[in-house]
């Protein structure tokens, strides 16, 4: 009976640990042809701190792997833009155009939204998240429930975890 009641223990915190594991990198089903395809530009008005934030969050997802590329093109497919918005506490979020008119799987295009009512209060390090956990939008990653994630969707948890790590190094 014992030997039972270990196992049952063993393969409950095995498939939880998988399921865990699995759930930390949600996917959206939609994807590019190609994930080295897409280029970004910024929409004219694009604060020059977000541009920066955006350049190196581009490099810092190349860096993490050699299957993608987004690097900055005049004729991007994927628009960076910025809003104002004081009645939202979102300090992004991505658009995908599929194929199909919207309904196919294959994405096309995307578009970028920075809202700096919510960014101007970030230094240069959470902006960078911001846009990071844009981009992870951009190639199809969806929301994750994994606290330590970049794709966490909660901007608060994030920055509470950065300044964790900082103090830690501190």
């Amino acid at each position: 009976m014992k030997k039972k009641v270990w196992i049952v223990l063993f393969l409950s915190i095995y498939i939880f640990t998988m399921l865990e594991n699995a759930l930390a990198y949600n996917l959206t089903g939609k994807k590019w042809v190609d994930p080295k395809t897409p280029k970004y530009y910024w929409v004219s008005g694009f604060p020059s701190d977000l541009q920066t934030a955006a350049n190196n969050a581009a490099k810092s997802w190349m860096n993490a792997s050699s299957k993608l590329s987004l690097t900055y093109n005049n004729s991007g497919t994927v628009a960076l833009t910025s809003t104002y918005n004081s009645k939202s506490n979102l300090s992004g979020y991505t658009t995908l155009q599929t194929d199909f008119g919207g309904l196919g799987n294959t994405i096309i295009g995307a578009r970028v939204i920075i809202n700096t009512y919510v960014t101007n209060k970030y230094n240069s390090t959470q902006k960078q998240s911001v846009l990071g956990h844009e981009f992870g939008h951009v190639w199809g990653l969806g929301d994750s429930g994994d606290l330590w994630a970049l794709m966490y969707p909660s901007d608060e948890e994030r920055n509470y975890r950065e300044l964790i790590c900082q103090e830690v190094m501190i």
